[in-house]
């Protein structure tokens, strides 16, 4: 088995590898998959290692049988019973299709030779050997009379000038004209038998079997006239190479590495980015390194010859050739268990595998096909399906395999399934299938075994219990009936760690006449569609956990503008002047519009608009707008802006105009929108400072693509409780404030931008923190005269500080928005990356400001990577904080201002869980968005502060407010002791409270409220005259007032009037009296006096010490008094105790009203027949209690009976409320058996 050990496939401060995965293929060799950032971007690759002195491992060359016909890898691996290949050599593409070097097979021997100058070759030799090697041909022809003519080429598609070929049967049915070189002067003789049995002017049709034929251009052409039928022609040829006989060949072109130094090639080390194959050899030669990179692709664009160098010469190959490449680049293997190669890497060609001239196959002697071992995985294929929930299950396979790694042909094993701790996960087994069920948060593992086979581990990681599920915003949409989809629901615990849902743990409804649910091999639910033109809103339920999605069948487009009215359209621009929009034909001929622009006036954003009067409302909810657009290729960016029911603006997106003449083009719709959208403008954008050109587009045929309207279900809100929504963070030790997304310019000092941006200084001042974070777009356009203006922003600061609160200013976009480099930035403000240390806390700031962390240089995701290592080890430090502009995910629906890089945003998001996992606290703070807002992923929250001074660009109640964060910071609390369970409090460590920018706040609040009784509770406050907010999560007020508990009913102490529960905004009345609610936002308060109850006023106030009581008439209020003796009330009398204890028996019969209250009493309590009020709350009564015949409602809520309760015809019965639960002690009977 071939090992991995040494597999090096990174530079430090250069490159890291984010992804690495191992698989055996056979003994002797593996496959490793990675994926690798580095500074010109994302690889991804497989690298296949063969030691060749493995017993049964073998190499040979692959093709489809004829040398001009193409074939897939994939199709010759499995043609020739191939364990693994990659494709081979460069070939005449489009032409003959014939491979440009040398080929040898271990059956055939040479199968054709070089072309001219094309002699790099990989080769094994008949010492088994592999090596890189230039291979030549030697081979002649004997003709009569004793002459003998040398060859220039078998089955070799170009020959040289006065050159003789020699084809055979190989050659396929590619004419053979060509090999000229475009020569006229051209002979061709055929042989059979070793005699000649034609001779011709123009090669003919393809070889036939049993005959040779020798083509001969210029003086090889008249060598082969001289030749008559059945004159005796013998031919010899061979491979020719320094270290002897070969065994197998493929040609090549580029060396890499040469004698183990990695070779510069000449190319662009910053283009030339595509697909690559290669092939490395050790120093030994008895290893191969057999490596495909994936290219021309979003996620994996491609490596250069050199860097491609640099990793063969790293990951072992003393010498090393670069194969045929591009679309080209092709990796099969037979992965474990399975019967035959698959491809496993990414061809870039659109329509997929690329067929090629040949490959190089590896071989293996075939197992016993019994089972030696087993290959274990989740059913559903994402990397999250090695989670599971307590109480959930995850249905995981076994494929067996034999000792080669081949399929098993024997009787299915005998399995036997089990887990590591029964406490953390079960598992029950059927065969090669298990279905394992989470039982308590922690790490366990599922192992399978059976007789006479290694077992295999799978890890899984148990959560903690799901609290919420979400089916995607997305709506499913259906083509036509009898279409399909999966859809898979996906779980998250309280601390943000997801792991998909099976299908098996949801219930589906809702889908009657639209489409059948059923559950799929994977374990996701699958749809399948019944009825065009239908819809619904699908419920999927999991437990007490429930989430919608919407589904539709079917899709129809329709026009929402004939543009008859182009004329009245209106031309805009930003940063663009003498741009133009006129009425012009369409495409069709159909009516159009023009837009001329001029992106030459400045480095800044520029934009060109055409915008349409009044605003068009789009019919129906659609999930695209589409148009045609006549193109100038200058690679401009097209958008369409537009207003949702909300009032909330925003753009859709298609590709840049790269092309030439009309396209149609599509703008896709982001799901969680509001409907009905309003089209407002159509805006053609150049945001690179680099690019400068003029244009003209012309638009036509604008459309909606519209599926059958459906109610969308509203979408899961995340409020996470890393957000205050009441109190401040005033006690943590460590206070950080950040402000981002002010975007003031100097040509404006004292716009009310620039105010806003002052006025949050001066209340971050004021509040005193450890330090200041400016998480980017403090400025807007990025000219010397904005971070001038900047500069006095803080030196004001400063002032008002005694420069005793540091600041650091991380860039965003508009610190590069005009110049289009930070270079800028740099010279006012210094260094675009820090890391420092604050009370045991590492803050690391990264410069995102080109959109992704890369474009800033690699050099910083270095510098993330060393400060998380040295974090982890540092036992001075207790948690980190990660500054950037930019954050991994955009919670507004257009998804448009998040990391650009996705791949880039997974790692860091990955890369923070890690670090928590080691065992310390962790948190990412970004701007951007124009929202406020938070959400923990994996265990570490993601905040998001929103602007503090540009308007916001989210809705009132979805984060859309101005203002800046105060983060509070517990360095103590800042160990992780087990990163799955869930802790009591879960934001130990840190907590955000926002600081909203208020100018008047208003209370919706009831000026009564009656016993137990639980109401709503609102609050807003204005900001800028024109935007009203409510006082809801992620605002963060300051909740108070007088005779008002600030929390669940349930944790009232005693005496508390009311309580107001800032979490579900509910205000609940816990006791007669009178109290104050109050509310703070941003330094504004609101207050709301309150009355709890309508019991009649006192005629008797009763406080002190009594040994007895007595009340025969009027209301008796008991104030914190003490009674030693019994209480009794008499018919029509009332007794109202508030905080008093009573020693003896309590007994009323024919009452006007009864009520306790805090109040603790320790004998029995009898009460019978009252007229009016009956409420015992939040008491204690030692004896039994009895309520009989009461006729005025009874209420009983938070009371310990330490005795029985019996309760029997009271009208109506006795109720709890409030959300306080009665203790009792004793049996409960009557109409309380079940309170």
């Amino acid at each position: 088995r071939a090992a991995d050990s040494g597999l090096v496939l990174e530079r430090p401060g250069e490159s890291v590898v984010t992804r690495r995965e191992v698989t055996p293929i056979a003994p002797g060799l593996t496959m490793t998959s990675f994926e690798r950032l580095a500074g010109p971007g994302w690889i991804r690759g497989k690298v296949l290692v063969a030691d060749l002195d493995t017993k049964g491992l073998s190499v040979d060359y692959l093709s489809s049988g004829k040398v001009t016909t193409r074939q897939g890898v994939t199709e010759m691996a499995r043609g020739a019973g191939a364990v693994a290949a990659i494709n081979g050599d460069y070939f005449d593409m489009n032409a003959s299709e014939a491979p440009l070097g040398v080929g040898v097979s271990r059956a055939g021997g040479l199968i054709h030779a070089p072309v001219e100058g094309w002699n790099q070759a990989v080769t094994i030799g008949a010492d088994g050997l592999a090596r890189m090697a230039q291979v030549f041909l030697e081979g002649h022809a004997a003709l009569p009379g004793g002459r003998e003519a040398t060859l220039s080429g078998v089955n070799t598609y170009g020959l040289p000038a006065d050159g003789i070929g020699l084809f055979t049967p190989a050659w396929g049915d590619a004419t053979r004209t060509h090999v000229a070189g475009g020569s006229t002067d051209i002979a061709e003789v055929e042989l059979r038998d070793g005699k000649v049995t034609a001779v011709r002017d123009h090669p003919g049709a393809a070889v036939p079997e049993g005959a040779t034929v020798l083509v001969g251009r210029e003086a090889g052409a008249r060598t082969l006239r001289e030749l008559k039928t059945g004159d005796q022609v013998g031919v010899g040829y061979r491979p020719r190479a320094s270290f002897g006989e070969v065994a197998v060949a493929v040609g090549g072109y580029q060396v890499l590495v040469a004698d183990g130094v990695a070779q510069r090639t000449g190319e662009n080390d910053a283009g030339e980015l595509t697909a690559r194959t290669a092939v490395g050899f050790s120093a030994d030669n008895r290893r191969m390194y057999l490596v495909t990179i994936d290219g021309r692709q979003a996620d994996s664009p491609g490596i250069n010859l050199t860097d491609l160098a640099a990793l063969m010469r790293d990951m072992g190959a003393h010498n090393a050739l670069n194969l045929d490449g591009g679309g080209s680049a092709t990796m099969a293997a037979r992965l474990p268990g399975t019967g035959s190669a698959a491809t496993v890497s990414h061809p870039s060609d659109n329509g997929g595998e690329r067929a090629v001239a040949n490959g190089l196959g590896l071989f293996s002697t075939p197992g016993s096909g019994t089972t030696k071992g087993f290959g274990l995985r989740p059913a559903q294929g994402v990397d999250t399906a090695t989670r599971v929930f307590p109480g959930l299950h995850r249905t995981v396979r076994a494929l067996p395999h034999d000792e080669a790694y081949g399929p098993v042909t024997a009787p299915e094993p005998a399995t036997a399934w089990s887990t590591s701790t029964a406490a953390k996960a079960t598992v029950q087994g059927h065969g090669l299938g298990a279905v394992v069920t989470g039982r308590e948060p922690g790490t366990a593992e599922v192992a399978v075994t059976a007789p006479g086979a290694e077992g295999a581990v799978l890890p899984l990681t148990v959560l903690g219990p799901a609290v919420r599920i979400t089916a995607g915003a997305e709506p499913i949409a259906l083509d036509a009936a009898g279409a399909t989809a999966h859809l898979t629901v996906t779980g998250y615990d309280a601390l943000g760690h997801a792991a998909p849902v099976e299908a098996t743990d949801v219930t589906v409804t809702g889908a009657d006449g639209v489409a059948q649910a059923t559950t799929a091999d994977d374990g996701t639910i699958a749809l399948k569609a019944l009825a065009d033109g239908t819809s619904a809103t699908l419920t999927l339920t999991a437990g007490a956990l429930r989430t919608s999605v919407a589904v539709t069948v079917g899709m129809t487009e329709k026009p929402f503008t004939d543009l008859v009215d182009a004329a009245a359209w209106k031309s805009g621009n930003d940063r663009a002047p003498g741009g133009s929009l006129t009425p012009a034909l369409g495409h069709d001929n159909a009516q159009g519009l023009r837009l001329a622009y001029d992106f030459t006036h400045s480095t800044g954003t520029r934009g060109q608009y055409a915008i349409a009067p009044e605003g068009i409302v789009l019919p129906g909810q659609p999930r695209a707008l589409t148009m045609w657009i006549e193109g100038d290729g200058n690679g401009a960016w097209p958008r369409i802006q537009y207003r949702t029911a909300a009032g909330v603006t925003a753009n859709l997106d298609a590709p840049m105009v790269t092309w030439t003449g009309w396209r149609k083009v599509e703008f896709p719709v982001p799901a969680g929108v509001q409907y009905p959208l309003t089209f407002q403008r159509f805006r053609l954008m150049e945001t690179s400072a680099a690019r400068s050109y003029t244009g003209a587009l012309t638009l036509a045929d604008l459309r909606v693509k519209v599926a059958p309207d459906v109610d969308l279900p509203a979408q899961p809100r995340v409020t996470d409780p890393v957000v205050l929504t009441n109190g401040t963070v005033d006690d943590r030790p460590l206070r950080v404030a950040v402000m981002s997304d002010a975007q003031f310019i100097a040509r404006n000092p004292d716009s009310d931008i620039v105010q806003a941006a002052r006025r949050t200084l001066r209340d971050i001042a004021a509040a005193k923190p450890e330090l200041l974070i400016i998480d980017g777009d403090f400025v807007d356009e990025a000219a010397p005269a904005d971070f001038a203006l900047a500069r006095t922003l803080l030196d004001e600061f400063d002032q008002l500080t005694g420069r005793t609160v540091p600041w650091h200013y991380v860039p965003g976009n508009h610190e590069v928005m005009g110049p289009g480099t930070i270079d800028n930035f740099k010279a006012a403000f210094g260094d675009t990356t820090q890391v420092f240390d604050v009370k045991g806390t590492r803050f690391v700031t990264l410069n995102s400001s080109l959109g992704t962390l890369r474009a800033g240089g690699f050099d910083q995701i270095a510098t993330l990577r060393t400060a998380l290592d040295g974090a982890a080890k540092d036992p001075s430090v207790t948690g980190l904080l990660l500054f950037e502009h930019h954050p991994t995910r955009d919670p507004l629906p257009d998804q448009g201002s998040r990391l650009g890089d996705r791949k880039e945003a997974a790692l860091v998001e990955q890369w923070l869980a890690d670090f928590r996992a080691g065992g310390k606290s962790a948190a990412m703070v970004t701007g951007h968005v124009g929202a406020f807002h938070a959400q923990s992923i994996d265990g570490v929250p993601h905040l998001i502060n929103g602007n503090s001074g540009k308007g916001p660009a989210a809705e009132p109640d979805r984060g859309g407010f101005t203002g800046w964060t105060m983060l509070g910071i517990n360095p103590a609390a800042g160990r992780v002791t087990d990163p799955y369970a869930v802790p009591d409090d879960t934001s130990a460590w840190l907590r955000a409270e926002t600081r909203a920018r208020a100018d008047t706040v208003d209370l919706n609040a009831p000026a009564t409220l009656g016993l137990l009784e639980t109401t709503p509770v609102s609050a807003t406050f204005t900001q800028d005259g024109e935007r009203t907010v409510p006082v809801a999560w992620p605002v963060t007020a300051q909740w108070g007032g007088t005779g008002v508990h600030i929390g669940t009913a349930a944790t009232a102490p005693l005496g508390t009037v009311a309580a107001y529960d800032p979490a579900t905004r509910t205000l609940t009345g816990l006791r007669p009296g009178s109290a104050t609610l109050s509310v703070t936002v941003g330094g504004v308060k609101a207050e709301q006096p309150l009355t709890v109850g309508s019991l009649p006023a006192c005629t008797t106030a009763v406080r002190g010490k009594h040994s007895s009581l007595a009340i025969t008439s009027g209301v008796t209020c008991l104030q914190g008094a003490s009674i030693d003796g019994p209480v009794l009330v008499q018919p029509g009398a009332a007794l109202v105790a508030l905080d008093s204890t009573v020693a003896g028996p309590l007994s009323a019969r024919g009452a006007g009203a009864l009520v306790l209250s805090d109040t603790t009493v320790s004998g029995p309590v009898a009460v019978t027949a009252t007229t009016g009020t009956t409420a015992i709350l939040r008491s204690q009564v030692s004896g039994p209690l009895h309520l009989a015949l009461n006729a005025g409602g009874t209420l009983l809520a938070g009371t310990t009976v330490r005795g029985p309760l019996d309760c029997t015809g009271n009208t109506p019965a006795p109720v709890g409320g409030g959300g306080l639960a009665n203790t009792v002690n004793g049996p409960k009977s009557g109409q309380c058996a079940k309170l």
